[in-house]
């Protein structure tokens, strides 16, 4: 499992947006595990959160693309709490 750090939150239109980034040292391959990997850009996402009250909640990330020195691949890591090609969380 991968563990994520609160950044920061802000409001816009309405809606309640949380940033969060993931600690650097738990990432690894999704494709063999392993630890021995570089780092090679991130793509921002947005998902869909349980609402507060009547606002709406965005969770914003970025999700990390690595190339993994032992199985030779660049692959996107997984995120923990939302299902690939998902717009919201498992929560929601």
């Amino acid at each position: 499992m991968m563990w994520y750090k609160y950044v920061r939150t802000w409001y816009k239109g309405g809606s309640v947006i949380i940033k969060i980034a993931p600690d650097r040292f738990s990432l690894k391959c999704p494709n063999c595990k392993s630890r021995s990997i570089i780092l090679k850009g991130k793509k921002l996402r947005r998902l869909r959160a349980i609402p507060i009250g009547s606002k709406p909640v965005f969770i914003e990330t970025d999700v990390q693309h690595i190339f993994c020195s032992s199985c030779q691949v660049t692959r996107q890591v997984k995120l923990g709490f939302s299902k690939y090609r998902r717009t919201y969380t498992r929560a929601f």
